[in-house]
């Protein structure tokens, strides 16, 4: 009948009650009348019993198809029920009242058979501009994905059929990419504390839109947004912290000038967060619906169990100014990718191959796939927040998350 369970007064469920009462009423009718002449002993039906089947596809007509297809023309709802009887009736007919020429020797009947198929073209005309409707609606609403499934099969439906798009085939396309529309947000920090009040803090955020291409393999999409610092702080003397304030090196005094330093940031400088690829599975669910007999059934849909992102975060630069100990050393400044490094280690289980390249072992920037949770209807996130333990006076906290959110309009 459509797409959830009708309520019990709906008006096209009552329609539906109706056709499927009175059509069993007609079949018993006809079962009854066929079962006389069985029992007289005739081989073929009696003049009596084919009038009979003949005034009763005239009255099916009447009573049940003809008032379920006048409301179909304005609900397309009811589409595929009456799609679905029009046809059972029309085949009937063609199978036992037609001649040669494909026509019945009942002007009446051919004048409703005329009848049923301008009726059987508004229905689909009508079904093509409120299923599209309804499928843009439950896209930028109900963020459901199988409204792309729907405009599919519309579009194709009426191109099929001939039924007029009044130019909305290039509005479906541009409904399905902007159904196919995300926003990610990632943000991830790292706090890594050490002894000598040894500290350095990492935190980096991108912001960027997404769109999917349904048309390439495995979902892809491509979107890229610089990835840049929130915040970044140095804290302490490295040397101090690793060997203790009077220890030493057993390497050149030159080395220890360098490694006994104040260390300050001086400056970053970002890198590009990539989205590679978004991907879901539509795993089919038993949902409460209605079927074309005005009954309650159970019928199978679709839901996103799982979503899944496909990205590389870059390897961004913090820049460290180091002030030596030793006064004989000017100061100055060190580059590092201290951030990417703590990303890559602690997230080593989720690195993956990118179009079938594997990832060198010494890239520190991607691709890494994670799948996400649903938290709400179009939005899915997964947390980074990790403590990585304490030893020795040294400690890393993580904290972060990646959030997609599915933005249609």
């Amino acid at each position: 009948y459509g797409f959830a369970r009708a309520q019990p007064g709906d008006p096209g469920r009552v329609a539906l009650q109706h056709a499927a009462s009175y059509e069993a009423r007609l079949s018993a009718r006809i079962a009854e009348a066929i079962d006389a002449d069985r029992s007289a002993g005739l081989d073929r039906l009696s003049d009596q019993t084919v009038e009979l089947y003949q005034q009763s596809v005239v009255e099916y007509y009447d009573a049940i198809l003809r008032p379920l297809m006048e409301r179909a023309e304005s609900d397309h709802r009811l589409a595929e029920c009456c799609g679905m009887r029009w046809a059972q009736w029309e085949r009937q007919i063609q199978l036992s009242l037609v001649d040669d020429q494909g026509r019945t020797s009942s002007p009446e009947l051919e004048t409703r058979r005329a009848q049923a198929q301008t009726s059987y073209e508004r229905i689909l005309q009508n079904q093509f501009e409120q299923g599209m409707d309804r499928a843009i609606r439950l896209c930028r609403e109900e963020h459901d994905f199988t409204a792309i499934q729907i405009m599919f099969a519309l579009l194709r439906g009426a191109e099929l059929l001939g039924v007029p798009t009044n130019g909305r085939g290039e509005q479906v396309q541009e409904e399905i990419e902007r159904c196919l529309s995300f926003e990610v947000e990632f943000r991830s920090s790292f706090d890594n504390r050490a002894p000598a009040s040894t500290r350095m803090f990492y935190e980096v955020a991108a912001d960027l839109p997404v769109q999917v291409n349904i048309f390439a393999r495995e979902g892809a999409a491509f979107g890229t947004a610089p990835l840049e610092y929130v915040r970044f702080s140095a804290t302490g003397n490295p040397k101090e912290a690793v060997w203790g304030k009077d220890g030493t090196d057993e390497r050149t005094a030159w080395f220890d000038a360098l490694t006994s330093v104040r260390v300050s940031p001086s400056g970053t400088r970002g890198s590009t967060f990539t989205v590679h690829a978004i991907e879901w599975d539509l795993n089919t669910i038993q949902k409460p619906g209605t079927d074309c007999d005005g009954r309650d059934v159970m019928q199978a849909g679709d839901t996103v169990v799982d979503f899944s992102v496909t990205f590389s975060p870059g390897t961004p630069i913090e820049v460290t100014r180091n002030e030596p100990a030793n006064p004989a050393v000017a100061p100055f400044d060190t580059e590092n990718t201290a951030w990417a490094w703590h990303w890559s280690q602690s997230h080593g289980d989720d690195r993956t191959v990118l179009r079938g390249v594997p990832v060198e072992d010494d890239e520190l920037g991607g691709p890494f796939r994670m799948t996400l949770e649903r938290t709400e209807p179009g939005t899915w996130s997964r947390r980074f927040d990790h403590d990585h333990g304490t030893e020795l006076g040294f400690s890393l906290e993580e904290r972060g998350h990646m959030i997609v959110r599915h933005a249609p309009k």
